[in-house]
């Protein structure tokens, strides 16, 4: 990842999808149609007024961090870049569920006939 695909105050565990919302398979259009979504939550214009400044200075950071996240994510190259640096951060799937050898775990109840009349 480029220096300049980090916000001011960098996390390193800065997540672009987290921050938007979206799985990392996410489509452009997905990561679009999250961008402005979360862009009209958390726009200064449409968020009611603040009680103290640092109200407004968590939700200016917020934003800053909605911005960061679809630049990075709207670029195919810089995804593909952020993509490759946090794969081995990221946890592996979990493994699937073992196959019983033993079919003791499967049981099934008496079974009753009934004559057709």
């Amino acid at each position: 990842m480029a220096t300049g695909d980090r916000p001011t105050g960098f996390d390193p565990y800065f997540d672009p999808y987290v921050e938007l919302g979206v799985p990392p398979s996410a489509s452009p259009a997905e990561i679009t149609r999250a961008y402005r979504d979360q862009l009209r939550r958390h726009h200064p214009d449409l968020r009611g007024p603040a009680t103290d400044g640092t109200e407004n200075s968590r939700a200016d950071e917020r934003l800053r961090k909605i911005l960061t996240a679809y630049a990075i994510l709207r670029d195919p190259a810089r995804r593909a870049r952020h993509d490759h640096s946090t794969r081995s951060r990221r946890p592996s799937p979990a493994p699937p569920p073992p196959l019983h050898s033993d079919p003791s775990w499967l049981r099934a109840g008496p079974v009753h006939w009934q004559r057709r009349r």
